[in-house]
């Protein structure tokens, strides 16, 4: 039901939506909230929440003549016109006073009120209308009250992470609210947009068993017993408050015992000192613990409130210090816990109501609460004494968490000096969600987390370190530029984030700063950002926003965020970086009141900046923002010095300039530029910008440098205002730009110009070098051809600048991971070409410096506190590495290899280890497996995949017979084609599912790419067991020509493998990246369109037969259509580039400029496969 609500409500507002149609979904701002008091009363076990609310608004702009009606957001809210009513309050403005003295006046303006006649929803605009029985107040000024006395809504479920929703699979009574963008209204009526901000005070009543967290501290707390049998009948017939003392409710009304078969309590508070951050509660048992009252809370006793006495903080205070250091939590009795009830006699449950402190003005979409059984770790900023905590469920192991403790108490040090800002924060709570849809959402004191990236442990890798850390920056970030200074409207989101983003990674810096982050930002960030930008159904401007409210979140994308990020970067590094710091500190001055806009943003950071050509810039660098795309920058320079800068529109880097050099190539224009089958002439092209590219105008403001052979270099800011300028520069200069990879933009330059930069690269920094690597690799499909200016084709300009770099004393840990990552890509198409065996001894030959060194072994080590990124890489880049080597047949990882498989086997093969104790058995880490640890478990699926790769048919026999054994499958049959007798002694009884599918997901790499026609029928029937492909199993599945064909090719597969159509779009999906292969991609094509198979043409890359369909109607979904359309790309790359690269790298390794690395005599496979059969083991 909740899915169909879900999918109805998205439908429905689908209709309507569009850029331009804003007025129809936004609010008039004749009348504007200033107080919201919300009470709400989850009940988890019938998948619904009772609410009530006060909401104080004041008349900002008079309408032409009084109104009866009054507008707001709500959807899903079930508000009934009895429980809505008026109050008009001339001349009183904030919270109204409802104590016992002024309850005489309370009762004369009963009279007074305004009652609802009827309320009017409008499911597309998600609004209701109030209309009452008299006009509304009208004057300038004028306060009144509205009121509602009941609502219902619904809890959603995790998937949709939308107002209040499940947060916990295994127990339903944690909850958690998101309101962001447009989802406030989801959980109570409300203005939910975000310049109507306002004060919030949350009152939140639930099973006293569990904790109630917000982002202000508790003000009042009260336990009421109920007896169970007045509280089944209140609610199967749900409370209806209906009197102006709004937040006094009946116990009988609102209590809850849906949790009353739960077992523990609240929560455990551990209070951290600085310098103590090692403490651990790994060996203890929560039921071992006797827990205290809620931190920050007035003290309770049997129910009664006891407020002005604060000596729970103290206690827990003093317990920390206890013990050498290890914290203890307070000793309070369990009989004599409050939140417990102590009477047998008859059946009562405790509702435990909590109230918070109101909250500064805010937006409806950054306030909420979480509930359920928390471990609390706690810990006070240094300077400002903030208190920080970071709230995870109660199973989790404390000390996971204090990783996460450690980032927010130097987050909120760093922020705080770097705003020179006093937020009016309470506290600022880190709460760890099991089921969450995002990353994280930093509402006002209390950040939501994803719980898998706040937890560490001594396995965690780098780069999620590196990803928590920039995470916590972010969100902390947040509590000064998004919650304190929010942006008018979603539109301007792009200026948060943007702002934020950097931020972030300049704090991550700050903690770490030989991390290089910012090496992280052009590779994670940028690239990202600008390579979706090139594609026309992705890319939008930056400020951009659906005003359909469900479709808001779409601008929620990598542009929006990444691009947008890259042009604040760009523009502080335009003017300094300075003047970031003093613009958000403007803003946040400027904000208290009223949320910044574009216009805003640009009157603080041009505060005091007098100089017009400055302010120009700035301006129009923020214009830029509503222009979708970026310029492509082509560089011409003579050897006088003259330099030429033309720029072009950024063409689609996923076709390039293919389509254009075809149709010359074939010389007609009507040519279909993506036909594989169509005959070729020439691998030749004459390179010219003007015929391939098409000019742009864009404002462009980029960093130049001046650079001499020697080293020195000289910079500048270039602005370029049509699409061709002139630099002149000394002739023995040479012109570099974009420096530090700071604009938003792409920049290319002739032959000559590229090797020459090639040769100043030691003199650049990290950040150039790894901004000519993301442009080399990113215009693969742009750089073909040769120039006037040198006789190496353009395609090569890569292969040398790859020689270079990994050989130059410039590489980082960013470099290595982002040059095996893509250079993965490029190998796996060329295996289908001539090319493919030279090919591989490149690629092993990259990586020599790192074999030298001995930093490439499957037991290789990362020490995350004290990485550097010029001297260590990560061990995740090291198993990718050796990845990439496994599959070029590099033989100096076989004997390690054989070592982790035999490790592994072990544990489930007792025998295994008596089989080579007679001299065969080559291990020597003493270490026992763990399949469950993700790097264990990864590094020894990578060294079968190599023993594979390598024809060792022992190993895939032994592989095949786990897989046989897991699954109940006969192997009978397939021994005796192979001649080979079934390994024995495979101990999988004791596995359960989990480890089951921890074995099969580590084994099943190294299985199907094990390419012979004998091994085929058993790699399709363990097929048949799989319901999807994961990416590893998926690239190897690729790697086997004979089982893709057998795929695509076999009608018989549809009716005896039930996700066969599932597996052949996962295929087609990967193979968009890694499929160059004619003859795949034309089966893939028949397979799709449900055609006849076309018959095979002889060769790797016959041209005989039309293609079976064309990319306009073949496909059942764009994301397939794009996939294939992909792979014919591919493919006619690889068919131009692979005589360039074979020519070019037999000339490199005749004249001794690469050469493979001296590995040693590696040991021979157990069997020969060509001896067994013909084809062998296909490369």
């Amino acid at each position: 039901m909740k899915e169909q609500r879900h999918h109805q409500r998205g439908k429905k507002a689908a209709g309507d939506g569009g850029g331009d149609g804003e007025a129809s979904f936004r609010l008039p701002r004749n009348f504007v909230p200033r107080r919201y008091d919300l009470f709400f009363a989850p009940r988890p076990a019938k998948g619904i929440f009772f609410g009530a609310a006060i909401v104080t608004v004041e008349v900002e702009a008079p309408l032409a003549s009084p109104t009866r009606c009054l507008t707001m957001h709500a959807l899903e809210l079930s508000i009934e016109p009895p429980h809505v009513s008026v109050m008009p309050s001339p001349g009183r403005r904030g919270r109204r006073d409802l104590s016992g003295e002024v309850e005489k006046q309370a009762e004369a303006e009963e009279a007074e009120q305004l009652r609802c006649v009827a309320v009017h929803t409008s499911c597309v605009d998600e609004t209701i209308t109030l209309e009452f029985s008299s006009c509304l107040p009208n004057d300038v000024g004028d306060v009144f009250v509205v009121g509602f006395s009941h609502f219902t809504g619904f809890i959603h479920d995790s998937g949709a992470s939308c107002g209040l929703f499940y947060s916990n699979s295994y127990d339903t009574n944690f909850l958690s609210t998101h309101l962001e963008p447009t989802n406030a209204r989801l959980l109570f009526p409300c203005f939910d947009e975000p310049s109507y901000r306002a004060v919030f005070q949350l009152t939140v009543e639930f099973d006293s068993r569990y904790t109630i967290v917000s982002g202000t501290r508790v003000v009042r707390e009260e336990l009421v017993e109920v007896d169970e049998e007045m509280f089944a009948a209140s609610f199967r017939d749900p409370p209806l408050f209906c009197s102006w003392d709004a937040l006094r409710f009946l116990a009988r009304d609102t209590s809850n015992n849906i949790n009353r078969d739960s077992t523990g309590v609240g929560h455990v508070v551990v209070r951290v000192d600085d310098g103590v951050i090692a403490h651990e509660y790994a060996n203890v048992s929560t039921n071992d613990i006797n827990f205290g009252p809620a931190p920050h809370t007035p003290e309770m006793r049997g129910g009664v409130v006891v407020e002005g006495e604060e000596e729970g903080e103290e206690n827990v205070s003093k317990a920390a210090g206890q013990q050498e250091g290890r914290c203890n939590p307070p000793k309070n009795s369990r009989k004599n816990d409050p939140l417990v009830s102590s009477s047998n006699d008859s059946p009562t449950c405790f509702i435990r109501r909590v109230t918070f402190d109101e909250t500064p003005k805010l937006s409806t979409y950054i306030v909420g609460f979480n509930t359920g059984k928390f471990y609390i770790i706690e810990r006070e900023t240094t300077k400002s004494k903030l208190l920080c905590r970071v709230i995870f469920p109660a199973e989790v192991q404390t000390n996971h968490g204090w990783y996460a403790l450690d980032l927010l108490t130097k987050a909120v040090a760093f922020f705080d000096e770097y705003f020179d800002f006093l937020l009016p924060l309470q506290k600022l709570d880190l709460v760890c969600l099991r089921c969450f849809s995002f990353l994280g959402m930093g509402n006002w004191g209390m950040v939501n987390m994803h719980l898998d990236y706040m937890l560490v442990n001594e396995s965690t890798p780098l780069e999620r370190r590196q990803r928590i850390a920039r995470l916590i920056g972010h969100k902390v970030a947040h509590q000064w530029v998004g919650d304190w200074a929010t942006v008018s409207w979603w539109n301007f989101l792009w200026m948060r984030e943007g702002i934020c983003r950097c931020l972030e990674f300049m704090f991550v810096d700050s903690v770490f700063p030989d991390w290089l982050i910012w090496d992280e930002f052009l590779t994670q960030v940028l690239d990202d950002a600008l390579v979706l930008d090139t594609q026309p159904e992705k890319t939008h401007p930056v400020q951009y926003c659906n005003a359909n409210p469900r479709l808001i979140e779409d601008c929620f994308d990598s542009i929006s965020f990444g691009k947008g990020a890259s042009i604040m970067r760009m523009l502080f590094s335009l003017l300094g970086g300075d003047c970031l710091r003093a613009a958000t500190r403007r803003l946040l001055q400027r904000c208290s009141n009223t949320c910044f806009d574009s216009q805003m943003f640009l009157d603080c950071l041009l505060h005091g900046e007098h100089e017009a050509e400055r302010r120009e810039m700035a301006a129009a660098v923020v214009r830029g923002a509503e222009k979708s795309g970026h310029p492509l920058l082509y560089v011409e320079q003579n050897p006088d010095g003259v330099c030429c800068v033309t720029q072009y529109q950024m063409p689609d880097l996923r076709q390039g300039i293919l389509q254009a050099y075809v149709k010359l190539q074939q010389g007609k224009e009507t040519t279909n530029a993506m036909d594989l089958m169509a005959p070729r002439r020439m691998r030749v092209f004459n390179w010219n910008a003007e015929h391939v590219l098409q000019r742009s105008n864009y404002s462009v403001h980029a960093k130049i440098v001046e650079l001499e052979e020697t080293g020195c270099f000289f910079g500048r800011t270039f602005c370029m205002r049509s699409s061709q300028e002139i630099i002149k520069c000394f002739p023995d200069r040479l012109i570099y730009l974009n420096y530090h990879g700071t604009g938003v933009l792409r920049c290319d330059y002739d032959t000559a110009t590229w090797r020459r930069i090639f040769e100043v690269a030691p003199f650049l920094s990290s950040q150039d070098c790894i901004v000519i690597t993301m442009t080399l690799f990113r215009f693969r499909n742009i750089h073909i051809g040769q120039d006037a200016t040198d006789r190496m084709d353009r395609c090569e300009l890569l292969l040398e600048w790859l020689i270079f770099i990994t050989q130059s004393s410039v590489m980082t840990a960013s470099q290595w991971s982002y040059i095996t990552h893509q250079i993965e890509y490029i190998f796996y198409m060329v295996r289908d070409y001539p090319c493919w065996e030279l090919f591989s001894k490149f690629v092993c030959s990259l990586y020599t410096p790192l074999i030298r060194r001995g930093s490439l072994s499957f037991t290789a080590q990362e020490q995350a506190v004290t990485f550097e990124s010029r001297r260590d890489i990560s061990r995740t880049t090291v198993l990718h590495i050796l990845q990439v080597l496994a599959i070029c047949n590099c033989p100096v990882i076989l004997d390690e290899s054989r070592e982790q498989v035999e490790r592994a086997l072990v544990s489930i093969m007792p025998q295994f280890a008596n089989d080579f104790a007679r001299g065969t058995f080559t291990t020597h880490n003493s270490v026992a497996f763990n399949v469950f640890n993700d790097s264990d478990a990864v590094a020894v699926s990578i060294a079968m995949q190599c023993l594979i790769e390598h024809g060792d048919m022992k190993t895939w026999w032994t592989l095949a017979c786990v897989v046989a054994a897991i699954f109940n499958i006969s192997l009978q049959k397939t021994a005796e084609e192979l001649h080979l007798d079934v390994v024995e002694g495979i101990y999988v009884a004791h596995l359960d599912e989990m480890h089951k599918s921890r074995w099969l997901n580590m084994i099943a790499p190294a299985l199907f790419a094990f390419d012979t026609s004998s091994t085929l029928p058993f790699l399709l029937l363990v097929l048949h067991n799989f319901k999807s492909l994961n990416t590893p199993i998926a690239k190897a599945i690729l790697r086997n020509k004979r089982l893709v064909t057998s795929l695509f090719e076999c009608p018989s597969l549809a009716h005896s493998m039930p996700h066969i159509t599932v597996i052949r779009h996962l295929l087609i999906m990967h193979g968009a990246m890694l499929c160059s292969d004619s003859n795949l991609i034309l089966l893939m094509m028949a397979s799709v369109a449900g055609e006849a198979t076309p018959e095979r043409s002889g060769g790797s890359n016959g041209r005989g037969k039309q293609e079976p369909m064309r990319a306009g109607g073949m496909a059942r979904s764009l994301p397939v259509a794009n996939a294939i359309l992909a792979m014919k790309t591919n493919c006619l790359w690889m068919d131009y580039c692979c005589d360039h690269y074979d020519s070019f790298l037999s000339k490199r390794f005749r004249e001794k400029q690469l050469t493979t690395t001296p590995l040693g005599t590696p040991r021979a496979s157990v069997m020969d496969m060509d001896a067994m059969e013909e084809d062998g083991v296909s490369t």
